[in-house]
């Protein structure tokens, strides 16, 4: 409420003119002692004292122009300005300040307690709170909550805050200007200079900043903006304020959100992210100049220095680290990104923000998928994985510096350096740091173990499961290794299986080989040659060994079969030995001496097992093959049971099987010479049954011819 003749306030005024008074008649009785006007016994201790019950004192009355017209005016001196800004002004030796005794209005104040019935409103300051009719207001400042009607529970301070406020409620506008054309939005805080300086109706926004919100919708339609802005020129607005209708928007710093018209729910902290948003909504940017050019686009996160600085249009994007996404695509119309980029200048993209045109990658990792353009569903975790992948997609690389140079397609790669020289090659698998670490345009390998498929560049179809496995295969194609060291030395041998530890561990560039067992087959580099359990070793071509020196047994449940078809059969012929060659063998019975054989086959049994030496104490039965061979060159006879020492095979051995022939060969020698003898047996007892009937006849005979 406004002063009136008589009340507190000017009681409370007229006393403080009591005091400047003195100061100015001061020097009219300096040359007096004390002075009384309305006392014959002034003050001892003053120069003048004015006592009265019902008059006061009356300054000097002038315009501003009369004030400004005085001829060097004393420091000091007081006049009261009766138009402009009116109040009390004195000069201070250079100038013309208020002090503003006039304009300072305390309602309903009395001895300092605010009085219920009045409304609980204080004003401090020229034409603040002139026109208030509202309750619980608060405003200090020239022409702060000037208009105010029915506006209840507001506080204004600094020039012209909440100036055209009338209706709204509960609102704090601290700075010039602040609020300053807010007439019935509610629920508002503005905190600096010209903050949220053309809110109408909105409700529910905080602006802390220098030109916070400064262009906030003038429209007069109640509207709940809940909009927080923090920062020198935090989400100002377009000039055009009706357009500022975006709301649940978050900004923290400085420019930040500072174009935003209609874009929502978006969140940004940091000095100018955000800066060019317009009706993009959904967003939130964290760091200095994170989504800086977004202008329309929704559902974007961007987390550090420039993340997602370009991007215009693009939707669904998170990027968070330094320069993540930096130069996501600039190009004005709306495209699904949906690219996930963490770490230092990840999926950071070229130079040429319109390039970059990849969607639905997944980042994680410093410099990850950086130069990637428009390849699509990538997915690198690790420092620098896939970081020169530009247009190639559906790749997956896990570990630092993971598929580094790739440019192929469909790769999968799990470890340190893991595919890190792939270029071209595609649907490669590299799990485990330095799989498949040399590969360029190898295709379809699948490496499984540290250092796997290492050194392969452009062999493919290779499967290699354990540490070191195919270690050197470049360009072997079809080989599977699984075990530690697994085909190791292979580096252009083909069709090679390989299971166990070391299985295979020194073949290099032949074909078709298989090795099941630890260290089986490692000690040879064959052709079509196979080796079954610990330490076995073909030693040779198109061999299969099954089992190392201290297998005691080898056997099933069923009968062994080979191939013996006549259809397949060339050159048959019946000169196989029978007796001839049978009868010169020699049946022994002997002991095997392991180590010897070990030596004899070049393996190194280091292995130490309580069974090792088992194989000693059988008694065996057999043949010695050296003179199994003397026997057939005697015999005449080829015979195919002798396996003479051959390349790396440095032993004797024999196939017992192939005995069966010459065994039945030599039957079938003695059923002729025994069915021989039984026809002459049979010839003999035939003539000797004649005999036998001869003697008879002549018996009878010799009794006729004696009867007669």
């Amino acid at each position: 409420m406004n002063s009136t003749p008589g009340s507190n306030q000017n009681i409370f005024a007229v006393l403080r003119f009591l005091i400047f008074s003195t100061l100015i008649l001061f020097p009219l009785f300096a040359q007096t002692q004390n002075v009384g006007i309305g006392t014959t016994t002034p003050a001892a201790s003053s120069k003048l004292e004015i006592v009265s019950s019902d008059k006061g004192i009356l300054i000097p009355r002038m315009t501003e122009a009369q004030r400004d017209a005085i001829s060097s005016p004393a420091e000091g001196l007081l006049i009261y300005q009766t138009d402009g800004d009116k109040g009390f002004y004195f000069y201070t030796g250079s100038a013309w300040k208020t002090i503003g005794f006039e304009v300072i209005s305390i309602d309903d104040l009395k001895d300092g307690i605010s009085d219920p019935s009045s409304g609980y409103n204080v004003f401090l300051g020229a034409n603040s709170g002139i026109n208030n009719t509202g309750s619980h207001n608060t405003a200090t400042g020239y022409n702060s909550l000037t208009n105010n009607t029915d506006g209840t529970h507001n506080s204004a301070f600094g020039r012209s805050s909440l100036y055209s406020n009338i209706g709204g409620d509960f609102n704090n506008a601290f700075g010039n200007y602040a609020l300053k054309d807010n007439n019935t939005g509610n629920y508002n805080t503005a905190v600096g200079y010209a903050a949220l300086n053309k809110n109408n109706a909105g409700s529910g926004a905080t602006a802390i900043g220098y030109y916070a919100m400064y262009y906030a919708s003038d429209t007069t339609d109640f509207f709940a903006n809940y909009n927080v802005a923090v920062g020198y020129e935090a989400l100002r607005g377009s000039t055009t304020p009706s357009n500022n209708t975006g709301k649940y928007n978050t900004a923290i710093g400085s420019f930040v959100l500072n174009n935003n018209t209609a874009g929502k729910e978006n969140s940004a902290l940091g000095k100018h992210c955000m800066y060019q948003n317009t009706t993009g909504g959904g967003n939130s940017a964290f760091g200095y100049y994170s989504l800086f050019n977004n202008t329309t686009s929704w559902a974007n996160s961007a987390f550090g220095y420039e993340a997602l600085y370009h991007n215009k249009n693009g939707q669904g994007a998170t990027a968070i680290g330094f320069q993540a996404m930096r130069n996501a695509n600039d190009t004005l119309a709306l495209f699904d990104n949906n690219n996930v980029a963490v770490g230092y200048e990840a999926l950071m993209g070229s130079p040429t923000p319109a390039n970059n045109t990849g969607n639905s990658n997944t980042v994680v990792g410093r410099e990850a998928l950086k130069n990637n353009t428009s390849g699509n569903n990538n997915s690198a975790f690790g420092y620098r994985s896939l970081f020169y992948n530009t247009s190639n997609g559906n790749n997956s690389a896990f570990g630092t510096q993971a598929l580094y140079n790739n440019t192929g397609i469909d790769n999968s790669a799990f470890g340190y350096e893991s595919l890190y020289s792939n270029t071209i090659g595609c649907d490669n698998s590299a799990f485990g740091d330095g799989s498949l670490g040399s590969n360029t345009i190898g295709i379809d390998n699948s490496a499984f173990g540290y250092e796997s498929l290492y050194s392969n560049t452009i062999g493919r179809d290779n499967s290699a499961f354990g540490h070191n496995s195919l270690y050197f295969n470049t360009t072997g194609r079809y080989n599977c290794a699984f075990g530690m060291d697994a085909l190791f030395n292979n580096t252009g041998g083909d069709y090679n299986t390989a299971i166990g530890r070391e299985a295979l561990n020194s073949v290099t560039t032949t074909d078709y080989n298989t090795a099941i067992g630890y260290s089986a087959y490692s000690s040879g580099s064959y052709t079509n040659s196979a080796g079954i359990g610990y330490n076995a070793e073909p030693g040779d071509d198109n061999k299969i060994m099954i089992g190392n020196s201290s297998v005691t047994w080898i056997g099933g449940h069923s009968t062994w079969h080979n191939t013996s078809d006549a259809r397949i059969k060339n050159n048959v012929k019946e000169d196989v030995k029978g007796l001839d060659f049978i009868m010169k063998l020699h049946p022994v019975t002997y002991n095997i001496d392991k180590d010897k054989l070990d030596a004899l086959i070049g393996t190194v049994d280091s292995s130490d097992y309580a069974e090792k030496y088992d194989v000693e104490k059988i008694k065996q039965s057999g043949f010695l093959a050296q003179e199994v061979e003397q026997a057939a060159r005697e015999a005449g006879y080829d015979f195919s049971g002798v396996c003479k020492p051959k390349g790396d095979v440095k032993y004797y051995s024999l196939a017992y099987s192939e005995f069966v022939v010459p065994l039945v060969k030599a039957t079938q020698e003695q059923q002729k010479t025994i069915q021989e003898q039984k026809e002459q047996i049979q010839q003999q007892q035939n003539q000797i049954q004649q005999l036998k009937d001869q003697n008879a006849e002549i018996l009878k005979r010799l009794e006729i011819l004696e009867k007669k």
